[in-house]
C-alpha cells in the first residue's frame, strides 16, 4: 500500500520527497512518535498555527491530517495520495482560512466552533451548539438560567460528566470558571475554581446568583 514509503525508509522522509516534487518547502518534520514503528508510520509538522499531525491507514492507503491547537483540532481528514498531504500542510502554513482549506481540499473537514474560534467568537457559537445538543432536562434549564445572565453569558460554557461549566479562557487550564453540579436531591453544587470556593443551593436562580458572585469577587 505504501511502495514510496518503503523507497524513502518512512513516512517523514516520503513525505518531504512529495512537498520538493510540488516546488514546496516544508521545513523540518519529525515523528509524531519515539517508537521504532511509529517513525515510519506518523510525522509531525510544526507552524505558527499549531502542530499538524499525519497517521497512516493501517487497513488501506491513507493519510489521515489532523490540524491542531492548544484545545482541539482546527481540521481533519485523509487522502491516499501524498502530494495532496503537502499541499495541504502548505496552505495551511501560508495562512488559509478554514474555508479556503476545504475549498482546496474537499476531504478536510471543520466544525462550527472551528470557525467561530477563527472569526473570534467562540463563545456565540458554543453557547448555540450546546443549546442545540442537551437534551437532559435539568441541564437545559440550567443552561437557559445562566445564560439569561448577561455578565456569565460571556464566558465559555461546556458540559463534561453532567457538570456545567464555565470559562474566562476555554484556551488556557489556569484561567478560572466556574462549575455547577446538579445534586441528586435537586440542588446544585456551585464552585469556583483555581479558588476553591463552594455552596450548594436549592435552586437554578441560586445557582446563578451564588456563580455571579464566585464570579465577581475572584
Amino acid at each position: 500500500m505504501y511502495p514510496d514509503l518503503v523507497e524513502f525508509g518512512g513516512l517523514v522522509a516520503a513525505l518531504a520527497n512529495a512537498a520538493r516534487e510540488c516546488g514546496i518547502d516544508l521545513g523540518p518534520m519529525g515523528s509524531a512518535s519515539s517508537s521504532a514503528r511509529g517513525r515510519l508510520t506518523s510525522a509531525q509538522l510544526i507552524s505558527d498555527r499549531g502542530p499538524i499531525l499525519i497517521h497512516l491507514g493501517k487497513e488501506r492507503r491513507l493519510f489521515s491530517i489532523s490540524i491542531e491547537s492548544e484545545r482541539r483540532p482546527w481540521a481533519a481528514g485523509s487522502t491516499d495520495d501524498l502530494a495532496e498531504v503537502a499541499k495541504t500542510l502548505d496552505a495551511w502554513r501560508s495562512g488559509v482560512t478554514l474555508r479556503e482549506l476545504k475549498s482546496r481540499f474537499p476531504f478536510m473537514e471543520y466544525d462550527e466552533l472551528a470557525e467561530a474560534e477563527e472569526s473570534g467568537d467562540p463563545v456565540a457559537a458554543q453557547w448555540k451548539l450546546l443549546f442545540q445538543q442537551e437534551e437532559r432536562p435539568q441541564l437545559r434549564q440550567l443552561l437557559q438560567a445562566v445564560y439569561a445572565d448577561g455578565r456569565l453569558r460571556t464566558l465559555f460554557p461546556y458540559v463534561s460528566m453532567g457538570r456545567f461549566g464555565l470559562t474566562r479562557d476555554h484556551t488556557s487550564r489556569t484561567a478560572g470558571g466556574i462549575g455547577i453540579v446538579p445534586l441528586g436531591q435537586g440542588g446544585y453544587r456551585v464552585e469556583a475554581y483555581p479558588s476553591s470556593e463552594r455552596a450548594e443551593v436549592e435552586s437554578q436562580e441560586q445557582a446563578v446568583v451564588v456563580a455571579r458572585a464566585f464570579l465577581d469577587h475572584a
